[in-house]
């Protein structure tokens, strides 16, 4: 009878020890808070709610917040002239809009047609949060704020990647003789996360 503690403790500490070598593996089976609180250790309450919503996607939070602690990158301004009054017509124009606490865009957007009849799009007074794969649209939606937004029923064209997450920039691949009755807003889109970081009702 006296031996049975003893055999109680052995297996107790075996168990103890297997536990501890193996927890690398169970321990993701785990959910843990103060794991996410480290994950994202320099985002706000706010921006750390809207990874939260993310953890669906797998990858794309992490993905987002790499993207966001990189050093923005400044506009070309070589490649980014001011548009000339006297010989460019502003045609149509509007303001980027936040989203939510991570995909967030300050700034105006303004096409302008040019002395061949060709339009130019162009940031002023621009800012983004940095996100991966950022490219810029034109699209027929009005608002749009989601992939499907942009995208159902929807049509856009890609007018290329963004120059800088901060800066003037200018945009000249915008197609010849364009109906711009159909072309309501600037959209910038994550190719790699298919979402809308921000966008901007031209009128």
């Amino acid at each position: 009878m006296r031996v049975r503690p003893r055999w109680t403790l052995l297996t107790l500490g075996a168990l103890l020890v297997v536990l501890l070598f193996s927890y690398p593996v169970w321990r993701k089976l785990i959910p843990s808070r103060a794991a996410s609180t480290v994950d994202f250790a320099l985002a706000s309450e706010a921006q750390r709610a809207v990874f939260a919503q993310m953890r669906q996607t797998p990858g794309a939070a992490a993905t987002t917040y790499a993207a966001m602690l990189i050093n923005t990158f400044v506009a070309p301004t070589g490649d980014a002239p001011t548009p000339d009054s006297s010989v460019m017509t502003a045609i149509k124009s509007g303001e980027f809009i936040q989203i939510d606490a991570i995909h967030s865009a300050k700034g105006h957007a303004t096409l302008y047609r040019r002395p061949d009849d060709s339009l130019l799009l162009r940031f002023d007074d621009f800012s983004i949060t940095n996100g991966p794969t950022l490219n810029v649209y034109l699209s027929t939606a009005v608002l749009p704020k989601t992939a499907a937004e942009l995208q159902t029923g929807q049509s856009q064209i890609s007018l290329g990647p963004l120059r800088g997450t901060i800066g003037s920039q200018n945009y000249t691949r915008v197609p010849l003789g364009l109906d711009l009755t159909r072309w309501k807003s600037v959209v910038i889109y994550s190719e790699d996360l298919k979402t809308v970081y921000s966008s901007a009702t031209l009128s």
